[in-house]
C-alpha cells in the first residue's frame, strides 16, 4: 500500500473514533462536523466510479518505459465531450449549496494536490424543486492518485483543497456548463461543516 493511501486511511480511522466521541454541553446534533471518509470503489459506488490502479492490479501492458492498466472505469459518451480545467482556491470546509448535472457524468483529476469532495445522493433528474438533501452529504478523501467519475444528477460541491490550491481536469458533456449546472442551496438553509 502506497504510503500516502496508507496516511489517509489512518487519518479517516482516526477521524471515525472522534466521530463516537461524546458531545460537549450545549452542542446540538446538528452542528456536529461531518467526517471524511477515504475513497474507495465501495464507499463511492452510490456516486460513482473510482478511476485507480490498485497497488495489486496487474498492468494491461509493460514495457521498460511505461506500464498501463485499461478498464478502471467505463462510461458511454455518444456525444462531445468539453474538457476543462478548473481551479479552486482553499476556503472554509462548509457547504451550503450543491450543484448537479442531470445530463452527464463528470470526470475530475487533480492535477496538484490531494483534496475533499464532498456529495449526495441524487435526485429525480425530472424534479425541477428538486434540492440536496443534507442527511445524504458524504464527504471524500481524494487522493492525487485516484480521478472519479460522477454519476448523472449527484449533488457535488467544488473540492476543496489545503495549502496551494487545487488544479483540476474536468471532462463533462459539451454544454453542461451553460445548460446543465445551476446551484441550489439546501431546502432549509442548512450548512454541512467537516
Amino acid at each position: 500500500m502506497k504510503k500516502g493511501r496508507l496516511a489517509i486511511l489512518l487519518i479517516g480511522a482516526l477521524l471515525a473514533v472522534a466521530e463516537t466521541a461524546p458531545m460537549a454541553a450545549g452542542e446540538s446534533e446538528s452542528s456536529a462536523l461531518l467526517v471524511p471518509i477515504p475513497l474507495t470503489s465501495k464507499t463511492f459506488r452510490e456516486f460513482g466510479q473510482v478511476v485507480e490502479a490498485s497497488d495489486t492490479a496487474k498492468p494491461t501492458s509493460e514495457n521498460a518505459v511505461h506500464k498501463y492498466w485499461a478498464g478502471l472505469a467505463k462510461t458511454r459518451i455518444h456525444e462531445n465531450i468539453d474538457f476543462g480545467l478548473l481551479e479552486v482556491k482553499p476556503r472554509e470546509r462548509q457547504v451550503a449549496e450543491m450543484r448537479r448535472h442531470a445530463k452527464t457524468n463528470t470526470l475530475l483529476v487533480s492535477l496538484r494536490e490531494d483534496y475533499l469532495l464532498v456529495v449526495a445522493s441524487p435526485t429525480p433528474s425530472s424534479a425541477r424543486r428538486a434540492f440536496p438533501d443534507p442527511k445524504k452529504v458524504k464527504v471524500f478523501m481524494v487522493t492525487r492518485d485516484q480521478a472519479v467519475i460522477l454519476n448523472k444528477g449527484v449533488w457535488h460541491a467544488l473540492p476543496f483543497v489545503e495549502s496551494k490550491g487545487g488544479l483540476f481536469l474536468m471532462a463533462v458533456r459539451d454544454g453542461t456548463a451553460r445548460g446543465d449546472s445551476g446551484e441550489k442551496p439546501f431546502k432549509k438553509g442548512e450548512v454541512i461543516k467537516f
